[in-house]
């Protein structure tokens, strides 16, 4: 039996709008994936179904049996990183920790196209967490892979930039620098848009040594750039300067004591690991003083402004490292430190042997300070308990800075771990989730609470593309009344994270997932870096 044409035509008809449905619906199982785009090539090749039935229909079922629609594969996975990464500096050990969304954890990760990426780089398969020097300054191309447990993968390609923070011009040789000419500036400074040129030969940042006081404990930390660390210190010359000065050949410490007024002239050599060195003289000058009272606290700088924080313990939440810690009552400052006051306690510290000089930087004089290593942290600290006439937290034992033995002490410090996101937190248990969903310290909007990558353009200074720090304080407080604890910039704590130091925060070159209270990341303890900074705590209530 025959069918007539005009039922052949509407037969046609339905099977090629059935195909075209189910076809479409394949589409959608397949998603964006590369076999999708295959799948849509297709589809202009052959637009009419090949047979009864169907190429639409063949590829949809077959998009179900292989588990590919939506529903069955999963969320899809993704590399949260910024694809330009925090800058790091030219010579000092660089970190950054990649992390991933979607998939099913556990990750696996690996670099799988170096390009210029250095050789010593190296990214942790299981962490994430990419660590290095660059001997230069200079801008990396490079791709990183993460693998799901399912066997799902995503690459993305990332650019490292390393930059130099200003440094004095090393002197080319060891005599004494020449008197000023009557007129003339007695230490000219080099020019505003001036840099160093990156040098294979280690040399001494210091060009001076502030004047000692007589009948008191004298110390002085020689540091250096340059060449390969570590360093090794000598004095090569002792000249006129006295047997009982010492100075530690891995610190660059240089301890003693002088009874009476004189002024003496030595010479110290540096040496990095691979046996290239560099010397310089200095003056070492003693006026007349005594060792007693600690000084009394300078009218130049204002008293920190800080709050109580409660004691109690942290909540064991998602994504927390340090669930279940007891955090003692403490307080901490309303606002990070800013550049100004960066400035004017480095300049006391110098007048008590506590080397800061030609070190940080600032956007403007109510801006974060930045590039400060953990160890330039601890050593403001200090200088900063002794500018208000306070006993000074920390003490050096080796290479390595320590609280002050027996605990407690009145001076300044860093804030721990624990206790930075317990002030995050507000010193208190169910501030930061709330039905699942995440906050920043001082509620869910981060926008309202913190400069971060989204919000952080058009900044003073172009510190990335031209993005960059804001004043202290801008924002919405916490519910302390404590600012800026999510973004502007990282925040060191005293704790320790294998050889690494810990901050906190994120910053304005940070997602706002680099930004929520529990997160944590963490560098060498002598690394500078533009978007890390601090703040400053004290023991006890009052």
């Amino acid at each position: 039996m025959s069918i007539p044409s005009f039922m052949v035509s509407r037969i046609q008809i339905f099977f090629r709008l059935a195909d075209r449905a189910v076809f479409q619906c394949s589409f959608a199982a397949f998603g964006s994936s590369r076999t999708g785009n295959l799948f849509r090539h297709c589809a202009l090749l052959f637009p009419q179904p090949l047979n009864l039935f169907g190429f639409g229909r063949c590829f949809g079922v077959l998009a179900v049996l292989l588990g590919l629609h939506p529903s069955l594969r999963g969320q899809s996975l993704d590399i949260q990183s910024p694809q330009s990464l925090p800058p790091g500096i030219a010579r000092q050990s660089y970190s950054h920790t990649f992390e991933a969304t979607g998939g099913q954890p556990p990750y696996t990760w690996r670099i799988s196209a170096r390009n210029t990426l250095p050789t010593n780089f190296g990214l942790a398969e299981t962490t994430g967490i990419l660590k290095g020097t660059a001997t230069s300054v200079s801008t990396y191309s490079f791709t990183v892979q993460v693998r799901d447990r399912g066997g799902r993968t995503k690459a993305k390609i990332f650019k490292l930039a390393f930059q130099s923070t200003p440094r004095p011009t090393p002197t080319p040789t060891p005599s004494p620098t020449p008197a000023p000419t009557p007129g003339s500036s007695p230490t000219p400074s080099p020019s505003a848009t001036s840099s160093p040129t990156p040098t294979d030969t280690p040399y001494l940042s210091a060009t001076t040594i502030p004047n000692g006081s007589t009948k008191a404990a004298f110390s002085f930390t020689f540091t250096a750039e340059g060449g390969t660390p570590p360093y090794q210190f000598d004095i090569v010359s002792r000249g006129t300067l006295p047997k009982a000065f010492v100075l530690d050949k891995s610190s660059g410490v240089m301890t003693g004591r002088q009874n009476t007024a004189s002024t003496f002239s030595f010479q110290v050599r540096v040496r990095d690991s691979k046996v290239r060195q560099s010397q310089k003289r200095f003056t070492l000058r003693f006026v007349t003083g005594q060792a007693g009272p600690t000084p009394s606290p300078s009218p130049r700088v204002s008293p920190v402004e800080m709050v109580v924080v409660p004691g109690g313990t942290l909540p064991v939440a998602p994504g927390s490292w340090i669930g279940g810690r007891v955090v003692a009552a403490f307080r901490i400052a309303k606002r990070e430190v800013t550049w100004k006051e960066w400035q004017e306690v480095a300049a006391f510290g110098a007048t008590q042997g506590i080397s800061l000089t030609n070190i940080g930087d600032g956007s403007g004089p109510n801006h974060p300070v930045r590039a400060v290593s953990w160890e330039d942290a601890v050593k403001w600290c200090n200088a900063r308990s002794l500018h208000e006439g306070l006993q000074p937290y920390y003490s050096q034992s080796g290479t390595d800075w320590v609280s002050t033995p027996g605990g407690m002490a009145p001076g300044y410090r860093l804030p721990t771990e624990a206790e930075w996101e317990w002030a995050a937190r507000a010193g208190k248990v169910g501030s930061i989730t709330t039905n699942g969903t995440t906050h920043f310290s001082g509620g869910s909007q981060l926008n309202e609470l913190g400069w971060y990558w989204e919000n952080s353009i058009n900044s003073t200074v172009d510190l990335f593309e031209k993005r960059g720090t804001f004043p202290v304080g801008q924002k919405k407080p916490n519910e302390l009344g404590v600012f800026d604890m999510s973004g502007n910039v990282w925040e060191w704590c005293f704790d320790t994270l294998g050889k690494a130091r810990i901050y906190r925060g994120g910053s304005w070159l940070s997602n706002a997932r680099r930004c929520q209270v529990f997160n944590r990341d963490g560098a060498a303890p002598s690394a500078r870096m533009d978007h890390v900074g601090f703040r400053l705590a004290r023991d006890g209530t009052k």
